[in-house]
């Protein structure tokens, strides 16, 4: 009788055990279900800035991240809360993400889009500059550096520098679109209308680019070919 006993309460707690091992597993994947779906929703700035705020605020006040980790998160409550036109705390997060990760050129461009939606251009500029130090050929940082220094009225050197870019990347269409937006506003047609034919042998549907070779035309009148 003792000896089935015994087998008995081993079995009763190996049992308890593997109850508890399988109860612990399924609380870690309600866990981890739990975190993804936080993790969409935070990165779902574009569809529900709000919400992709309140996943963000939760998911960083999580100890078990690393600091890229947790810099990606802040960079995306940083975008939610631009979105919601809150660019003072957008631009804390940023300030978080860069002092968490000062080697990654996302965290410099996002400040620096936070910047421009405060109206800091100078900053911006530096900002969008450090980020291209990091990534030269990321096309986002080379638009926004164009669009930095049109809005300072700084559009000679915007031009300067589509010009160069044209040679170094010739299939990307932004880059003579900006050039002929550029000469269309100056009045030199003739140089808009050739710019927006490059452009426009990129992509012939973009109808800002036909709006924009129509204007230089109808400026250039009978010199229009």
């Amino acid at each position: 009788m003792r000896n089935i006993s015994k087998k008995s309460l081993i079995r009763v707690f190996a049992l308890a055990v593997l109850a508890v091992a399988i109860a612990l597993i399924f609380v870690q994947q309600a866990e981890k279900s739990d975190l993804t779906a936080l993790l969409l929703t935070c990165r779902a700035v574009e569809e529900d800035p709000e919400k992709a705020v309140a996943a963000c605020s939760k998911i960083i006040a999580m100890p078990a991240f690393t600091d890229a980790e947790r810099a990606d998160r802040y960079r995306f409550r940083g975008r939610a809360l631009g979105r919601l036109g809150d660019w003072s705390a957008a631009l804390q997060d940023f300030e978080r993400s860069v002092q968490l990760t000062p080697e990654s050129f996302a965290a410099w461009y996002w400040k620096s889009w936070a910047l421009r939606g405060a109206g800091e251009y100078e900053a911006a500029l530096e900002a969008i500059e450090t980020s291209l130090k990091l990534a030269p050929s990321y096309q986002h940082s080379l638009h926004a550096q164009i669009e930095i220094l049109r809005n300072l009225g700084r559009a000679d050197e915007a031009e300067a520098r589509l010009v160069e870019l044209m040679a170094e990347y010739p299939d990307e269409v932004w880059i003579p679109k900006n050039l002929g937006l550029i000469w269309l506003t100056a009045k030199q047609y003739q140089r808009a209308s050739d710019v927006f034919r490059i452009a426009l042998d990129i992509d012939f549907w973009d109808s800002e680019l036909l709006n924009g070779f129509t204007s230089a035309c109808i400026g250039l009148g009978d010199d229009c070919a």
